[in-house]
């Protein structure tokens, strides 16, 4: 989430920038849809209730705003749906105790 907001719509990732909302559109809707498969082959950890509420509603937004780059506004993408996001996300890592481990070999 904090890579579309910060990289992809400013169009570093897309520089064409016709391209970059109807991209983001479906970037986030392919995703939703790996949220769902997610929650149903492990129940035990699922996505919050919350955080699919809101994500759907960031769906809305994007899926509502023109596909003029210049007319998006970044602003409320960010303020209101990106930051709560990672905030939720934030929250299910420590509830779930999720912890990253990296094992470096030397060459």
């Amino acid at each position: 989430m904090l890579n579309l907001a910060a990289i992809y719509t400013t169009g570093f990732e897309c520089p064409n920038s016709e391209n970059i909302l109807p991209e983001l559109k479906t970037m986030l809707s392919a995703t939703n849809k790996i949220y769902k498969a997610y929650n149903a082959s492990f129940p035990t950890y699922p996505v919050s209730t919350a955080y699919l509420k809101l994500y759907n509603e960031t769906i809305l937004f994007v899926e509502s705003a023109s596909n003029d780059i210049k007319q998006f506004n970044h602003f409320n993408f960010i303020s209101h749906y990106i930051n709560p996001l990672f905030a939720y996300n934030q929250q299910m890592i420590r509830t779930y105790k999720i912890r990253v481990t990296t094992s470096m070999t030397t060459l």
